[in-house]
């Protein structure tokens, strides 16, 4: 992996175009063309640029559930997956506020209560607590497991989510894009049902974000929820401006670390069920 260094001064490499990529999934060899950021260019810029990615993967794997006569079930009007906890790396956090304040005075306004009223909610309830417990990535699948279910108890809806749809469709973090189902929407109402069947994607474009976000910073690993964003980035505005002199070697070690960590889980999950687990 390339030496990835804060930036610190001014000056910087021209703009370009498209940056191709080859990358070999589970799912199938991925290729696909995304636009790198002027450098000096902010972390949360290159990441946003990263966002096509998920939706590539996305279509490979509608493409092999297409094969065996299935299809993605999601549509305009579910939005009950915009009611769980959201999970964001740090540069996403930074992209959801950039996003949030990019808005007209009076729909920030209006979004930006629900960010506090949702916040109130999740203290009154005792709940703050355990979520800061997952900003350090220090919690068990278990503990994660039932920490979205009170989140979801509590019907907090996402404060983007309008009619039943997501009015930031176009700028919705790396996980937003990596969740489809292919069983029947009204198993959605209770997201917990074993019998959904979600799009066998392997990606999680989130983690490797968070891992080489502290690479770079030399932080600890650590995970936001969405509904957290804007408060998060009140404490941290060092991340809101962290840039690197070249966004490709930061791209290039994201998309790296995404194609290991699905090749890994790929890996595990044949052996298991080899062995009949």
């Amino acid at each position: 992996m390339q030496e990835l260094s804060r930036y610190a001064g001014d000056g910087g490499l021209k703009a370009k175009k498209a940056t191709p990529f080859r990358l070999d999934l589970p799912e199938g060899i991925l290729t696909f063309e995304t636009s790198l950021p002027a450098a000096p260019a902010r972390v949360s810029h290159i990441v946003r640029n990263l966002f096509p990615f998920c939706d590539r993967v996305n279509e490979l794997g509608a493409g092999i559930a297409a094969q065996f006569g299935k299809k993605i079930s999601c549509g305009p009007g579910c939005g009950v997956c915009c009611r769980q906890m959201v999970p964001l790396s740090p540069p996403e956090a930074v992209h959801v506020a950039e996003v949030l304040q990019s808005l007209p005075d009076k729909r920030k306004e209006i979004i930006s209560e629900r960010f506090t009223a949702a916040r109130t909610l999740l203290k009154q309830n005792g709940l703050i607590e355990k979520i800061m417990k997952l900003y350090m990535c220090s919690a068990s699948d278990e503990e994660i497991l039932a920490v979205n279910r009170e989140y979801f108890d509590l019907h907090i809806t996402c404060p983007f989510l309008e009619n039943g749809s997501c009015s930031i469709y176009h700028e919705r973090p790396s996980r937003c894009r990596e969740y489809s189902v292919l069983s029947p929407q009204s198993l959605c109402e209770d997201p917990f049902d074993t019998r959904i069947r979600r799009l066998p994607v392997t990606v999680r474009l989130c983690e490797s974000i968070t891992y080489i976000w502290a690479s770079l910073t030399g932080k600890p690993p650590r995970i936001i929820p969405l509904i957290d964003a804007p408060f998060w980035i009140e404490n941290n505005q060092d991340d809101l401006m962290l840039t690197v002199d070249n966004p490709e070697p930061l791209m290039k070690a994201v998309l790296e670390h995404a194609c290991y960590g699905a090749n890994k889980r790929a890996k595990a999950k044949m052996a298991k069920m080899k062995s009949g687990e």
